[in-house]
């Protein structure tokens, strides 16, 4: 990857506005409904949880990314901007740039999906903790019940 590298794109991509939006409708919808619980100690701690895992998301998608080399196979180069600003590039930039916009665009929807898949996956457990088992014990009451 030699050369001069191509100018940044300055208005966000549809392919991260997208996934960008993904994820915080994720993680608002997920808050709301554990909210919903009136369980105040769960609601702070997936929001906690929550907010470290977007924080790291987008501390990973300010790295530059490391590609395939073009000119070298076999070997890999770090690519000049971070992932969100290769996402961003338009697809006619120079054929030795493509990998890192490939690259780039790959790890930013598997890390905004996985931010998303952990946020339910959390929401998900943590409104399980301390519910009580729903299993046959329970008596029926009502109408027509034994007393």
């Amino acid at each position: 990857m030699d050369g001069t590298p191509p100018t940044p794109e300055t208005s966000v991509s549809a392919f991260v506005w997208f996934f960008a939006v993904l994820v915080s409708l994720t993680v608002v919808l997920t808050l709301m409904v554990i909210r919903r619980r009136h369980r105040t100690l769960v609601t702070v701690s997936v929001s906690a949880i929550c907010a470290f895992m977007v924080a790291a998301g987008c501390l990973f998608l300010i790295i530059p990314p490391w590609a395939p080399s073009v000119s070298r196979p076999g070997e890999l180069a770090l690519c000049p901007y971070d992932r969100v600003v290769w996402s961003n590039m338009s697809a006619d930039i120079d054929p030795e740039w493509q990998p890192c916009r490939r690259v780039a665009r790959l790890q930013l929807a598997l890390t905004l999906l996985g931010v998303s898949a952990l946020t339910v996956g959390t929401a998900v457990s943590a409104t399980r903790i301390g519910q009580p088992e729903q299993g046959g014990t329970a008596r029926p009451s009502g109408v027509g019940a034994r007393r």
